[in-house]
């Protein structure tokens, strides 16, 4: 089942859809509540396609269910969710990429929003939950979510955040050559755009790479 919400942006470029829904991250006996969340793209009048998706289930033994998606105005994506475990009390957490990170990972480092303060008392929990970008600067991330207070009382946090370039932020931007085609050899020169996505000027830097296990 899609949570709330799927979110949509037009970037001129292409459009993009954002959406998540909760799948069983561990084993069929040792179930992990994990976030899975995809990317739909399509320019002008092509079909919608999946441009990328993953399954965010760091390997800690903690569920994160009750997720939120959404993407700013530079294609920027947050991910917030409640989480819970057997020493963990249901809280909110969140996480999130940027534009031009590698396809299908949240490379950002776990956030806490509010730890959880009792356990699930009822049979009930987490009638809602919303991640939504600010109409006025299309930046700004506002999530609603619910959480475990005291003595088994939920209650309801409101955050907001944005994300901001690190300093130093050298990436791969566009792969020039080879030009996908049926009839490419073994010894294909591979060229490749880099890009400063940074806030600092970059004048002496290495870079390398890895193709099937080897430099």
């Amino acid at each position: 089942i899609i949570m709330h919400q799927v979110h949509y942006q037009n970037f001129e470029t292409h459009e993009s859809i954002v959406l998540n829904f909760v799948v069983n991250a561990g084993t069929p006996g040792d179930k992990i509540a994990g976030i899975r969340w995809m990317e739909l793209r399509r320019s002008g009048d092509t079909d919608w396609e999946i441009y990328q998706e993953g399954t965010y289930a760091p390997d800690d033994g903690l569920h994160r269910f009750m997720g939120s998606i959404a993407s700013d105005r530079k294609g920027n994506i947050a991910l917030a969710y409640a989480v819970s475990g057997d020493e963990i009390n249901p809280g909110l957490r969140f996480t999130g990429r940027n534009e031009g990170d590698p396809l299908g990972e949240m490379t950002m480092d776990e956030g806490v929003i509010v730890d959880g303060s009792s356990a699930v008392l009822g049979d009930r929990y987490g009638d809602y939950a919303q991640m939504t970008i600010d109409p006025i600067n299309n930046r700004t991330f506002w999530f609603t979510g619910e959480y475990m207070r005291f003595a088994g009382n939920w209650g309801t946090r409101i955050t907001s955040f944005e994300f901001f370039k690190d300093s130093i932020d050298l990436a791969p931007s566009l792969l020039n050559t080879p030009v996908s085609s049926a009839e490419l050899s073994e010894e294909e020169e591979v060229t490749i755009s880099i890009k400063n996505y940074g806030l600092s000027t970059e004048d002496i830097y290495n870079i390398g790479y890895v193709f099937e296990g080897g430099t």
